[in-house]
């Protein structure tokens, strides 16, 4: 009992991020990182024009008169501090000192507190990374497309309904199934990546919500056709039956946006731009993907929203899961968010923006939003594997060229060569790339955003083409 009481303990006094950043901003601990921005760099500094270019960065303001690019994704001490730093080194500062420490919760080391130094040792003030703000819902029917059938519509649903059955059982039984990895995913992310003891209060936590969320998700599979309902003939039935065997159903599946009463839509652009984070054992708070998010608001019409819809406690059992077409509950998850939490009709359209694991999830969730009668207009996927058709009007996956250097995309392209049916997703290769980070995310120790897909991202959605060996 005592050795019991012991790791339990111990294992609550290792705060998660937000009681641990509450208290490095009252007492500094161990230093994770000192990051020396020099004019003149000795060995070891970096020049001091590179942490300028930085400020710059996050203190203009897209479009003129907008809040800056810090704000929401950098928690300053005071507002003025970028501008403080900008005018130390145009006032021709020695250096600069960046010293980090971390306080994230959920272990991958993006999220740090900074204290920026002068030459001296001088304090002259504090950033960390902010938390996700919550998924704003909006009031939606619970269910699509019921009161608007026709009175021949309704024969159909004898064919209709045991199909939806079948393939809502499917889904469930799988996600069911892989609802033990998860749990496992998720309690060893907090063992291993938050050094937390085995048998803590907030590891079980994290395991049961992984385990929990796999049910959850596949419920939302199970339900989703008889939720939503669109137009379709006995045929596109028969498909959605093929589609959903594992291993070869995508080869069968849908593969084109929902069609309207007199034919195809035309495409006027999207509604709402979504962003979805890749595989992430954790909640809604802490998905890190806010600043993509912000960057895509920046480049939208001022007529389109951007928002984010939280990849609650993923794992790779999720995209291993979909690769194999087991089960896609993540994707269903997506489609719900969309259609019962934003309320996007049917007849609108969406753009689906999705990193990593994300990406996969993007492409299942058109197949599923297909059924509600909502046009996925574009699908743009960063640094992750895809497998089966998309329904978007387009798919493009943007993957670093030097693949050893980032392990997700290498996984991408074993998926490419080694799954042997055909995806409609175009692939382009881009020279920029390195580690596996969000884009635009500040470095934990230099707070330079990770822009390494960023002209790939703005090429892709200006419809502009990609030279032809990046392609």
């Amino acid at each position: 009992a005592a050795i019991g009481a012991a790791l339990l303990l111990g294992g609550c006094l290792l705060r998660p991020g937000p009681e641990e950043l509450e208290r490095l901003i009252e007492h500094r601990g161990r230093v994770y990182s000192t990051v020396v921005f020099s004019r003149q760099p000795g060995e070891d500094e970096r020049p001091i024009e590179e942490l300028r270019r930085t400020l710059d960065y996050w203190t203009a303001s897209a479009p003129p008169g907008a809040a800056p690019r810090w704000r929401g994704i950098l928690v300053p001490d005071r507002d003025e501090l970028y501008r403080d730093l900008a005018r130390a080194i145009d006032d021709g500062a020695p250096s600069i000192t960046l010293r980090s420490y971390i306080y994230d919760g959920i272990g991958i080391d993006a999220l740090t507190l900074v204290d920026y130094l002068d030459g001296s040792g001088t304090l002259i003030g504090y950033d960390s990374v902010a938390y996700q703000p919550p998924l704003e819902k909006r009031r939606a029917p619970a269910t699509v497309g019921w009161d608007d059938m026709a009175w021949w519509e309704w024969p159909q649903l004898v064919i209709d309904v045991p199909v939806a059955l079948v393939i809502g059982v499917k889904e469930l039984a799988f996600e069911i199934v892989k609802s033990p990895f998860s749990a496992i995913e998720s309690g060893f992310h907090g063992t291993a990546f938050e050094r937390r003891l085995p048998m803590t209060p907030v590891t079980l936590e994290r395991a049961a919500l992984g385990f929990v969320e796999d049910w959850r998700n596949g419920i939302d599979a199970f339900t989703w056709r008889f939720r939503v309902r669109r137009r379709h003939t006995p045929l596109d039935t028969f498909r959605d039956l093929l589609g959903a065997v594992p291993l070869v159903g995508p080869l069968f599946d849908h593969k084109t946006p929902p069609a309207g009463p007199h034919g195809p839509v035309v495409s006027r652009g999207p509604d709402e731009i979504i962003v979805t984070q890749g595989i992430h054992a954790d909640s809604a708070s802490e998905q890190m993907i806010h600043p993509l998010e912000a960057a895509l608001r920046e480049a939208a019409p001022p007529d389109v929203e951007v928002w984010t819809s939280p990849y609650r406690y993923g794992g790779v059992a999720d995209v291993v899961w979909s690769l194999f077409n087991f089960s896609n509950g993540f994707g269903y998850d997506l489609a719900r968010d969309i259609v019962f939490h934003r309320g996007v009709a049917p007849g609108e359209s969406v753009e689906i923006v999705g990193f990593s694991g994300g990406a996969q999830r993007a492409v299942v969730a058109s197949r599923a939003l297909r059924h509600a009668g909502v046009t996925v207009d574009r699908i743009v996927g960063i640094a992750g594997p895809v497998n089966g058709f998309s329904c978007a009007r387009e798919s493009h996956l943007l993957l670093a060229r030097n693949f050893i250097l980032d392990p997700v995309v290498l996984a991408a392209r074993v998926t490419e060569v080694l799954y042997p049916f055909p995806s409609n997703v175009q692939i382009h290769a881009i020279p920029s790339g390195g580690p596996h980070n969000t884009p635009y995310l500040p470095h934990p120790e230099t707070r330079a955003p990770f822009l390494a897909y960023d002209e790939a991202l703005e090429r892709v959605r200006a419809a502009e083409d990609f030279p032809p060996d990046d392609s």
